[in-house]
């Protein structure tokens, strides 16, 4: 539900036609929202350099919204991930663990 809200209120601040970068962007706080609220879960600890080297990569100086929309999407990978099975956490870990080794968060 969250996660609709979040998507209908970028398409209310952009308009109705939705550009293409934004809808990236969305997608960029999206999932390093999820890497960054599996960080614990996952018993990962995440190289803070790369982080940063992640965000001067992939969000524009201008999008002052970007730490907004990050904030919603970890809170929603948070409350998505509290009541999941072991199966569910098994593949979900290993996937996360698979995107952070890619992006330099861990070795």
């Amino acid at each position: 539900m969250l996660k609709a809200t979040i998507f209908a209120t970028s398409l209310l601040w952009s308009g109705a036609a939705v550009a293409q970068s934004d809808l990236e962007l969305m997608q960029t706080a999206e999932n390093l929202g999820t890497l960054l609220a599996s960080e614990g879960m996952c018993d990962l600890a995440y190289n803070q350099n790369s982080i940063e080297a992640f965000i001067d990569e992939n969000v524009p100086t201008s999008r002052m919204e970007f730490p907004s929309n990050l904030k919603s999407a970890v809170m929603l990978a948070e409350f998505s991930l509290s009541d999941i099975t072991e199966s569910e956490k098994t593949a979900h870990c290993r996937a996360v663990e698979n995107a952070a080794r890619h992006y330099r968060f861990i070795d």
